[in-house]
């Protein structure tokens, strides 16, 4: 058996399609509507849709858990940082820092509140 993907529960697909591919660089992969792959193995799916799926009232499907995270990795994390203040307005789960190992990372929110953490590729870690 194989994960083939994340599925985050999204509030409003077209902001989170434009946070995905724009501030973060992913690729879409497919789109159905409700549900949209993205990257390699993550997709977005909508409340609506989740909810039914998932035989459950949409007012029970939780956000702002911190439970998991959505992890990414750049080979310029400085650059990555100038791009995350220019967007504005994401909430910071903490600024960028450096991690026991060297790796520097920053965490922060999507518009849905899943925790993504964006950090510096181990080989720049290790050139470095």
């Amino acid at each position: 058996m194989e994960i083939m993907a994340t599925l985050l529960a999204v509030r409003d697909m077209d902001i989170s399609k434009r946070f995905y591919t724009e501030l973060l660089g992913q690729k879409i992969t497919a789109d159905l509507g409700e549900n949209v792959s993205i990257g390699r193995n993550r997709a977005l799916q909508s409340l609506h849709t989740c909810a039914e799926f998932i035989s459950e009232d949409e007012k029970a499907i939780s956000f702002g858990g911190k439970q998991f995270e959505v992890y990414l990795e750049t080979g310029d994390i400085d650059g990555f940082m100038k791009k995350l203040d220019a967007w504005g307005g994401v909430r910071l789960q903490h600024p960028l820092r450096e991690q026991p190992w060297g790796q520097w990372v920053v965490r922060f929110f999507d518009p849905d509140r899943h925790i993504i953490e964006v950090g510096e590729t181990m080989q720049t870690v290790v050139k470095r």
